[in-house]
């Protein structure tokens, strides 16, 4: 099993959780349709450098990230 850090939830419109975490260098992205996961490799650094990750859907439903670098700087991204 690999370690994850930095996980962060949020429930969509429909009340399907959506998730952000950190697993191996790379920032993770994942989602429950009502049906299914879904996982979404969304940054890959392929170093350890990515630590806490926040999640928050917009009102339409797109999801954004924000995450720390180790060294503290602050990035975000959105599908």
């Amino acid at each position: 099993m690999v370690p994850i850090s930095g996980l962060s939830s949020t429930l969509d419109g429909l009340n399907y959780p959506h998730i952000s975490f950190v697993e191996s260098g790379s920032l993770i992205y994942a989602w429950y349709d009502g049906a299914v996961w879904t996982e979404e490799v969304i940054l890959a650094t392929g170093v350890e450098d990515l630590s806490a990750t926040s999640i928050e859907l917009s009102s339409t439903g797109v999801p954004y990230i924000s995450f720390y670098y180790s060294s503290g700087d602050l990035g975000l991204v959105y599908k």
